[in-house]
């Protein structure tokens, strides 16, 4: 082996025992901070008078709340209006943020492609809000789904984290026209920047853990968080 082959191998271990390494430190942090609960005190059950839902597809996390209530009216946020089903009337809104690009090129997962994941958590990239509505509340049986009673000042504190990342232009969301899944959801433009260690799922629990509901230290995956509330 010549002196310059060498030499791009030995680059070329370095940087795959460097990948290795990262990944490694990445996925004890991931274990080792998602063993730490935070807020573990909570209000009394009888101040705990508000639903709110985390559910999961395996991989990616929404927050589940009411349309409607004393403390903060979704509607003032996100309409029905910017779906297909523009009469529908929402009892539930879903809440999910996450890379744009991702979102948008990927609605299942059968049209994953490597280029819209590494630009994903390259962190370059802008992200979105995909809101869904929903009639009914989410059946708290099913292993997808942890549900969460708040008092009303934790519900409060977790909205108006959530509702800092829709971008407003003169007063109003900006909803991304012509992309849905079903016709019952929509996407806005979203503050913030998505990476490796800013995925949907850091972000469902950080907006727990700033409500003061129960969370963990920090997490990249839907798994942790969902056994984390059971």
């Amino acid at each position: 082996m010549s002196g310059s082959l060498k030499k791009c191998f030995a680059i070329l271990m370095g940087i795959g025992v460097a990948i290795l390494a990262f990944l490694a430190a990445y996925l004890f942090a991931a274990w080792s901070l998602g063993q730490w609960r935070v807020n573990r005190e909570q209000p009394d059950a009888s101040q705990q008078t508000i639903a709110v839902y985390i559910v999961s597809n395996g991989a990616h996390t929404d927050i589940v709340m009411p349309m409607e209530t004393a403390q903060w009216q979704w509607r003032d946020w996100v309409s029905e209006t910017d779906t297909k089903q523009a009469q529908f009337i929402a009892q539930w809104v879903s809440i999910g943020w996450g890379d744009k690009g991702f979102y948008l090129e990927t609605p299942t997962w059968a049209d994953l492609k490597a280029s819209t994941a590494i630009k994903a958590i390259s962190g370059f990239n802008q992200t979105a809000l995909h809101v869904s509505f929903q009639a009914a509340e989410p059946d708290e049986q099913d292993a997808r789904v942890a549900k969460i009673m708040l008092s009303p000042e934790q519900y409060q504190r977790l909205s108006q984290h959530i509702s800092h990342y829709f971008v407003r232009q003169n007063g109003k969301n900006i909803a991304i026209k012509n992309v849905a899944y079903t016709d019952l959801d929509a996407f806005y433009e979203a503050h913030g920047r998505y990476h490796a260690f800013m995925t949907c799922n850091t972000w469902t629990n950080m907006q727990l853990k700033n409500s003061g509901a129960p969370a963990l230290m920090w997490t990249p995956f839907a798994q942790s968080l969902l056994q984390a509330l059971d």
